[in-house]
């Protein structure tokens, strides 16, 4: 497994990989606890969003077609929990590695690198832990709506998040210190740093070059998406 290490802005990073789409375990069986029921559905939620978002964008629609306010309003909650399972899927995936390469701009050490990596995952284990707690509270007040008709759309949220931050703490778990790590240098990602200098359409195709090299097909949506949060 591979793991970028972004830099993005004066002594950032952010963790990147592109790791295989994992095929959902669709069965539901009743008897088994309600711990694996949850993973379960989740995983079937999982499989059904990117279904229908995937991790590209979705094709506009039709010339002169209108979309209803909920057809949009469900677009936005596609578009944003798929965002949250691209980010999230590293940390999924770390679950069962024992070792991984470090891919880190080449102005940094080795030793460095693997301590920043190392501590970047320490934090989100105290971050998803935080909420896994937060949403498993939700989860079992969510139960006050239960006697009312209908499947219980607040409870199905939590449950969702409550199993993805779950499974986001394990990895990150396993990544800060059950994982051996292996870093590698490389100067594509030394020249990120220049990147938030050029103009925005320059900026764009560097990206767009630097993933091209990199071979990494999702990297531009990435990047853009941080480097709007660091602005």
């Amino acid at each position: 497994m591979e793991v970028f290490l972004v830099p993005v802005g004066t002594g950032r990073y952010e963790l990147y990989s592109e790791v295989p789409d994992e095929p959902p375990d669709l069965t539901i069986d009743g008897s088994k606890g309600v711990w694996t029921r949850l993973q379960e559905r989740f995983r079937i939620v999982l499989a059904s969003i990117e279904r229908e978002h995937g991790h590209d964008r979705p094709e506009p629609p039709a010339p002169g077609a209108r979309l209803s306010w909920l057809e949009r309003a469900r677009n936005r909650v596609l578009r944003w929990t798929a965002e949250r399972i691209a980010e999230q899927r590293l940390l999924w995936h770390l679950r069962r590695q024992t070792e991984a390469t470090i891919v880190a701009p080449d102005d940094l050490p080795a030793d460095r690198a693997r301590d920043i990596v190392r501590s970047m995952l320490q934090q989100d284990v105290n971050r998803h832990g935080r909420w896994f707690v937060v949403n498993a509270v939700a989860l079992v007040l969510s139960g006050v709506l239960a006697p009312f008709p209908g499947p219980n759309l607040v409870a199905y949220y939590f449950a969702f998040r409550l199993v993805g931050h779950y499974l986001s703490m394990r990895g990150a778990q396993r990544g800060s210190s059950g994982v051996v790590w292996h870093p590698v240098s490389n100067p594509e990602l030394t020249r990120l740093r220049e990147v938030g200098a050029l103009p925005p359409f320059e900026q764009e195709r560097e990206v767009d070059r630097i993933a091209r090299t990199l071979g990494l097909r999702r990297f531009p949506k990435f990047f853009a998406r941080i480097a709007a949060r660091v602005a």
